[in-house]
């Protein structure tokens, strides 16, 4: 980070570069190479905090989604013990449904 700074005192795309960076950021460059840096560093925190935020709440929603398609499983499978037992029995699925308290 240092070394991007120091870089760009010499290198205006360098310099044009972090100037837009700053900005979006509403701050910007100043004659102080250290208070520069100090706001690079914090960009940076910002930056790296985003991205393991954005990768805790993928796993999430991905773990979510696991939890979707076995519950998804469990329930198709007790409808179609439903379902037998009701052609069993010799009744509508309904009549079963509300024997056993379960949604349809």
């Amino acid at each position: 980070m240092r070394e991007v700074l120091q870089e760009s005192e010499t290198n205006l795309e360098h310099k044009k570069r972090i100037q837009m960076l700053f900005r979006l950021f509403n701050m910007n460059i100043t004659d102080n190479f250290n208070t520069n840096y100090a706001m690079l560093l914090f960009i940076n925190n910002v930056y790296y905090k985003s991205i393991n935020r954005v990768k805790e709440i993928e796993k999430r929603s991905n773990e979510n989604i696991q939890q979707l398609y076995k519950y998804n499983k469990l329930k198709d499978t007790a409808q179609d013990i439903l379902g037998k037992l009701a052609e069993i029995k010799g009744v509508t699925n309904k009549k079963i449904s509300e024997e056993y308290n379960t949604p349809e």
